[in-house]
């Protein structure tokens, strides 16, 4: 499942079960004789048509989505499920669930957003790499080799979870050492790098080593999952005779995608 998918099923469900709420509301009213919020028939056809034009530019825009629609479906059903009760209990119970919802929302962002933060530090978009005939430094970590020569930075890259719907940077990278040029850009595993130079050794944990309480674990186990996702990706340097020399490496993270532009500084 994408990330794209993910949002789109999540506006979808929460707009699809908020307007069920609406109706199953105005329905108790009557069979009951209970006063209701005449503004539930207007949250319904707003909640409604919002479905409905979601479900309308997906099926222009992206109409291959929904040919893997029933797979994605079952296999992610629980968290699908959720989304629809939600916006099933917000509608129902706007005074209580509602602010609970929004406010456990706002907290799991926080929290999430601080954490990754404090492990990673904010995103650089700008490495310094200098090269000489024994070694590579990337900003501040000296990597050794034997031929500087057809190497690349290694950027072991990690991707949120796309049931992840938080307002934080999708993907979260850190340098951890160089490697010989490949035609891939891309590896699964650092075993499946040539001439690997830097240390995988280290993970990144939301808490540290110590005594934890049952909820810690419960959260490192959470964290765990956050970061479940990673790769390596690789970044090629120029070629040169000339040695030592100095690089400049822009990165921009474009949704899930990281592009760079490298700059001999000399």
């Amino acid at each position: 499942m994408s990330f794209t998918f993910s949002l789109t099923a999540a506006l979808f469900l929460l707009c699809m079960g908020g307007a069920v709420g609406c109706l199953v509301c105005m329905l108790c009213g009557k069979l009951f004789h209970k006063q209701v919020l005449k503004i539930r028939l207007t949250v319904f056809c707003l909640l409604l048509s919002v479905a409905i034009a979601v479900v309308a530019f997906q099926l222009i825009f992206s109409p291959a989505m929904f040919a893997s629609l029933l797979q994605v479906a079952r296999s992610h059903l629980i968290f699908l499920f959720v989304l629809f009760c939600a916006g099933l209990l917000c509608a129902c119970f706007w005074r209580s669930f509602l602010p609970f919802a929004v406010m456990t929302y706002i907290a799991c962002s926080i929290f999430i957003g601080v954490k990754l933060y404090a492990a990673f530090g904010a995103n650089e978009d700008s490495l310094s790499v200098s090269v000489s005939a024994t070694s590579i430094k990337v900003n501040e970590n000296v990597f050794p080799v034997t031929n500087p020569q057809g190497k690349s930075i290694v950027l072991k890259t990690y991707t949120l979870p796309p049931e992840l719907l938080l307002p934080v940077p999708r993907v979260w990278y850190t340098v951890c050492g160089v490697a010989s040029t490949d035609e891939r850009t891309v590896f699964p595993a650092v075993s499946e790098l040539t001439d690997f130079s830097g240390s995988d050794s280290a993970t990144i944990s939301f808490f540290g080593k110590g005594r934890q309480t049952s909820l810690e674990k419960y959260l490192q186990t959470f964290s765990q999952w956050v970061l479940s996702k990673h790769e390596y990706t690789l970044l090629p340097l120029p070629e040169t005779s000339v040695l030592p020399s100095l690089y400049s490496i822009k990165l921009q993270v474009s949704g899930e995608t990281i592009s760079y532009a490298v700059t001999r500084s000399l």
